[in-house]
């Protein structure tokens, strides 16, 4: 087992620890935004997330990732560029790309 695979165990454990807690509310962001992305534009998808249901969680106490992105979080990099490879825009299936 070479030095990186050695120390990976480890990595991960901390990266784990440091996630972990904040789980909860995060998938409950992704689940509402995902109820709400086909009625809504994307500026209101938008406010709903930072105003509603990031302020929701903060309001009850569930730890939740400050300025999530919804997308990334719920498809990889390659799942993206599908995406471009069929022509799609990104930017109509996520809250924010910055």
């Amino acid at each position: 087992m070479n030095t990186l695979q050695a120390g990976l165990p480890e990595y991960l454990c901390v990266a784990l620890a440091r996630l972990m807690p904040l789980c909860a509310g995060d998938c409950a962001i992704a689940s509402s935004f995902v109820s709400y992305l086909g009625p809504f534009n994307k500026e209101f998808r938008e406010l709903l997330i930072t105003r509603d249901f990031y302020g929701g969680c903060v309001k009850l106490n569930i730890p939740v990732t400050k300025d999530m992105q919804v997308t990334k979080f719920l498809v990889d990099d390659s799942e993206v560029g599908e995406w471009t490879l069929q022509v799609l825009d990104y930017c109509c299936y996520s809250q924010s790309i910055s």
